[in-house]
């Protein structure tokens, strides 16, 4: 317990914002939370289309798949977290200059 504290005054006396100091240890955990979220929401999406069907094959049905209630919700859920997963990280290599 002793050592964050030092390191939050060596960093507060090179001029920096201590709250920034708190970012930098929370941000893995986040990242970590996001990922958890990201793989779960992956994981949980209907994925009805065979390989044959991604390239275009005949075999590929018919009309186009329509998302209603539960999983046009996990899909956006899924958008919103890659996103905020990209972002995270983007903020993580910003910080560790």
């Amino acid at each position: 317990m002793k050592s964050k504290s030092v390191g939050v005054e060596v960093f507060a006396r090179l001029g920096y914002d201590t709250s920034l100091y708190v970012m930098i240890g929370i941000l893995p955990y986040i990242q970590v939370g996001l990922s958890i979220l990201l793989i779960t929401g992956i994981l949980l999406q209907r994925s009805e289309e065979s390989l044959g069907a991604a390239f275009g094959s005949e075999g590929a049905g018919g009309g186009r798949f329509l998302r209603r209630g539960f999983e046009k919700f996990l899909f956006n859920a899924t958008l919103t977290v890659a996103a905020l997963f990209v972002l995270v990280n983007f903020l993580g290599l910003l910080l560790a200059r």
